[in-house]
């Protein structure tokens, strides 16, 4: 089987297994953001996340390497009620599939220049998608 995103016969998934430095958890939830340059709004699903990044599925493609501020809506328990329930995260498109027959387009994301804050809030993020 040819991987889309390398052209390279059966490549992909041993490929990403190595390039990858964080475990990523599968998921299905809303997202918003925006879309750098250019300041495009958009909405979509994230399809799963890890550490250093997530992989999308957007209304419309998105090249590589544009920058996107994906921001997540965090379930709040009771006890976080102060804490902020939306996390940005700043990354780079870093693959992508731009030639199907409409949307969704599915976009992978590395994340960057994630401050302590939010990289404590995106681990205890994950931690509860794991639980």
């Amino acid at each position: 089987m040819q991987d889309e995103r390398t052209g390279t016969e059966g490549a992909g998934i041993a490929e990403d297994a190595t390039r990858r430095h964080h475990y990523r958890i599968d998921c299905d939830l809303p997202v918003r953001g925006r879309i750098e340059p250019g300041g495009i709004v958009f909405e979509g699903r994230l399809v799963n996340i890890g550490l250093g990044g997530a992989s999308l599925e957007l209304p419309m493609p998105v090249q590589v390497p544009a920058i996107l501020h994906t921001e997540i809506e965090l379930p709040v328990r009771d006890s976080d009620r102060t804490a902020d329930a939306r996390l940005v995260l700043p990354g780079t498109v870093v693959w992508n599939v731009a030639d199907g027959d409409g949307a969704p387009y599915p976009v992978g994301v590395q994340f960057t220049e994630l401050d302590d804050a939010t990289r404590r809030a995106l681990y205890l993020f994950v931690g509860r998608l794991l639980a």
